[in-house]
């Protein structure tokens, strides 16, 4: 799977998107909440698009996501590492999924990376699958 995210670049990425959080100064939307289904559960991320990104119908832009640690969310890997503000300063599309969340008193989200990782390897929960189609 590192192999997959290291080697991805996308020209293009389609996605339907749930929820604008800030509108640039032509009041083009370029953070957005979203979610989507991947094998009957809801899944969610947040996607930021670079400044520039409405400007320009032909220009390509590098994808790059952002993966939390376990117990973390898009949400805090975004504002931790402040990588919506580099990818704004580079000119690259910014996604961040999120983990699958547990039930338990904390809500940590994980992801399914082996026996380490709580709810989403007991639950056999497929991320590759949900990145892929994400991407897609």
């Amino acid at each position: 799977m590192k192999r997959f995210l290291t080697n991805l670049s996308v020209l293009l990425l389609l996605v339907t998107f749930s929820y604008c959080q800030k509108n640039g100064s032509n009041g083009q939307q370029y953070r957005f909440n979203g979610s989507m289904n991947v094998d009957e559960r809801t899944r969610t991320y947040l996607l930021n698009l670079p400044p520039h990104y409405y400007d320009n119908d032909s220009a390509s832009f590098a994808l790059v996501l952002g993966l939390h640690g376990g117990g973390g969310s898009a949400a805090q890997f975004e504002k931790d590492y402040h990588f919506t503000d580099k990818a704004n300063a580079a000119g690259f599309i910014a996604l961040y999924p999120n983990g699958i969340q547990s039930n338990g008193p904390l809500g940590l989200r994980t992801w399914n990376a082996g026996t380490c990782c709580d709810a989403a390897m007991e639950q056999n929960v497929d991320d590759v699958k949900f990145i892929r189609e994400l991407i897609d």
